[in-house]
C-alpha cells in the first residue's frame, strides 16, 4: 500500500501528456490485456506512453502503472515495458522510479525491462534502494494472507529479483534504508530464506549491525517467531552468525528471545551453542 501511495503522489506531482484524441483508454486497455501488437501500433502512431486522460480521472493510472499493478505475465510485461521505454516513457514518477515500483510490486517483466534499459540497481529514491523494494511485503494476490504460507511463496518473484539485481551490479554492502539496514537485514526480518542465501553468496556481512537498533541479521530474523523465521535464522547460524553481538539494549540474540519468551527460538540458540562448544575434556 505504501508503494502504491508513493506512486500516486509522485505521478500527481509529474506533468504527464494529456489525451486530446481519446487514445488513453485504448492504450491502457491494450496494456491490461497484454496485447503487444496493439500497444506497438498505438505507440508507433504517436500516442505518448505517459498519456493520461484529459478529465483528470485516475491520474496515476498510466500505462506503466497499469502494467505494474495488473496481472503478472513476465514475458508479455517485459515486451510491453520495453516498447514503452523505447517510445519515451519516463523511468521516474516524481521522486519514485519505475524500477523501484516494479520491484516492490513483484512485477518481474517491468523490472527486467528497466534493468535492461540501464536503470541503476543502486539508486536511492525515497530513501530506498531497489534491493529494499525487491524485498518489500507487497502481495500481488491479496487473498493470500495466511502466516502458514512461506513469505517467498506469497511473491515468488522476490528471489529472482534479488538475484538479478545482484547480477546487474547491486552492491549488497550499501545501506538500503536510511537506518543503515542492509538487504540482508530486510531479507532476514521478512523470512525470505532464498533471498538470504543469494545475499550471503554475494558477500553480505553476516554480522553487521543496523545504525539505529544495533540489530544483526540474526536479531532481525528472530524479532518474531514462526517456522519461516526459524528457517531463516538456521541459515544464518549455519553460515556462522555470531551469538555474542549485542543490540543497543545490550541484548545478545539469546537474551532477546528469552525476553520475548520465544520457546522455539530459545531451543534453536541452545542447539547451536552446543554445536559450537568444544567437547568436554578437550
Amino acid at each position: 500500500m505504501i508503494g502504491f501511495l508513493l506512486l500516486v503522489v509522485a505521478v500527481n506531482a509529474t506533468p504527464l501528456p494529456q489525451d486530446p484524441n481519446g487514445d488513453y483508454e485504448a492504450l491502457i486497455e491494450s496494456v491490461r490485456k497484454g496485447d503487444i501488437a496493439s500497444v506497438r501500433v498505438l505507440l508507433e502512431r504517436g500516442v505518448h506512453p505517459d498519456i493520461r486522460p484529459t478529465d483528470g480521472r485516475y491520474p496515476y493510472d498510466t500505462a506503466f502503472s497499469a502494467l505494474i499493478y495488473g496481472r503478472n505475465r513476465p514475458a508479455t510485461d517485459e515486451a510491453i515495458a520495453t516498447l514503452l521505454i523505447q517510445h519515451g516513457a519516463s523511468m521516474y514518477y516524481g521522486l519514485n522510479g519505475v524500477l523501484h515500483t516494479a520491484a516492490f510490486a513483484g512485477s518481474l517483466g517491468v523490472f527486467r525491462a528497466c534493468l535492461k534499459a540501464g536503470s541503476d540497481p543502486n539508486e536511492m529514491l525515497v530513501e530506498q534502494r531497489p534491493l529494499y523494494a525487491a524485498l518489500g511485503r507487497y502481495q500481488k494476490h491479496a487473498h493470500v494472507k495466511s502466516r502458514d504460507v512461506p513469505s517467498e511463496s506469497r511473491v515468488p518473484e522476490r528471489p529472482l529479483m534479488v538475484k538479478e539485481l545482484i547480477e546487474a551490479g547491486a552492491d549488497v554492502h550499501l545501506p538500503v534504508k536510511e537506518n543503515g539496514s542492509k538487504a540482508l537485514h530486510i531479507a532476514a526480518y521478512y523470512a525470505f530464506p532464498q533471498c538470504v542465501k543469494f545475499l550471503l553468496d554475494a558477500g553480505a556481512d553476516l554480522n553487521e549491525r543496523t545504525f539505529d537498533d544495533g540489530y544483526t541479521p540474526l536479531h532481525c530474523a528472530l524479532l518474531k517467531e514462526d517456522s519461516h523465521d526459524l528457517q531463516t535464522a538456521r541459515i544464518l547460524l549455519d553460515r556462522g552468525a555470531r551469538l555474542d553481538l549485542e543490540d543497543v539494549h545490550n541484548r545478545t540474540v539469546e537474551q532477546m528471545v528469552r525476553q520475548k519468551r520465544y520457546t522455539a527460538a530459545i531451543e534453536l540458540i541452545e542447539e547451536y551453542k552446543k554445536k559450537r562448544s568444544p567437547p568436554r575434556g578437550a
